[in-house]
């Protein structure tokens, strides 16, 4: 990864552009079904922020919907005082849009994706060093961070990286947020109840070991966000989805038969937050306590 500079340089084209994306997107927001405000803009969001950091995790259907789920933050929390904002987005994103992003006061994280650099040792320098500057970012009281575990688009779901989980454990909170289009065309974004980031990571890599744990933990909180999606949707998460919702019916794990040891971490991870050992609200998603 490289980090952008906080006022990088910009030509006037791409300041242009930059500036007909944000309008470009306000005016599609008008049009866009938001639910859940609520979740975002509370008490519990704001205490997390002022002891340390927040995590928004989308899921990523389009650009066109990157795009609006950046509008969930600028027209909810954009006014509270001292709040930094970053995002984490590809390298070879677009100058234009990377001028949108510093227009709109958001510190942008640049991931050096295999299609922009194919040495696999270099690329792992450059995101191992922007790796740091994310976490010592996460460790500042006041810092929200937009984040997309699945690490590129897709129609449905794709399973989440482990590397969500990473920063996730430094943080206070992570906010959930699922987008889709109803009708096919009109987009609608609902954001989750949160759920806790350091303490669950952190329960998770006990149960599980450093790596399968992380792991655990990105499962969890998207298929909570596919819980909230259509069923074509879902992707890689309709199994968790549906094993869940037997969790629901029937919470004693031994009378489940588990396929593969994916499903049997999900149902012990789920089962430890349906029980409070790890959790935040009441409910999140389309998966009810």
């Amino acid at each position: 990864m490289t980090s952008l500079e906080n006022k990088p340089e910009f030509t006037r084209r791409e300041k242009l552009v930059g500036h007909i994306v944000i309008c470009l997107t306000d005016l599609a927001f008008v049009f866009t079904e938001f639910e859940g405000r609520e979740n975002l803009q509370n008490d519990e969001v704001k205490r997390a922020l002022e002891r340390g950091s927040i995590i928004i995790a989308y899921n990523h259907p389009s650009t066109v919907m990157t795009s609006l789920d950046r509008e969930v933050i600028r027209t909810t929390i954009n006014s509270w005082e001292g709040i930094k904002r970053g995002v984490v987005i590809k390298r070879n994103l677009a100058q234009s849009l990377k001028a949108g992003l510093t227009i709109d006061n958001c510190r942008a994280f640049a991931i050096t994706t295999k299609k922009y650099q194919e040495d696999e040792e270099v690329r792992e320098k450059e995101n191992r060093k922007v790796l740091g500057e994310i976490t010592a970012y996460l460790k500042q009281k006041g810092s929200l961070l937009e984040y997309y575990p699945e690490g590129t688009r897709n129609h449905s779901m794709n399973r989440a990286e482990s590397g969500f989980a990473h920063l996730a454990q430094y943080a206070e909170l992570v906010v959930l947020v699922a987008s889709s289009f109803t009708n096919g065309f009109r987009p609608r974004i609902e954001v989750l109840q949160p759920i806790t980031g350091k303490k669950g990571v952190r329960w998770c890599m006990n149960k599980f070991g450093r790596k399968a744990g992380k792991q655990a933990y990105s499962d969890l909180a998207m298929t909570f966000i596919a819980g909230a999606l259509p069923e074509d949707l879902q992707g890689d998460y309709q199994s968790s989805v549906e094993l869940a919702g037997r969790i629901d019916l029937n919470p004693n794990l031994n009378e489940h038969g588990f396929t593969d040891e994916r499903e049997k971490a999900f149902a012990l991870t789920y089962s430890a937050f349906k029980t409070g050992q790890f959790r935040y609200g009441s409910s999140v998603g389309g998966l009810q306590s």
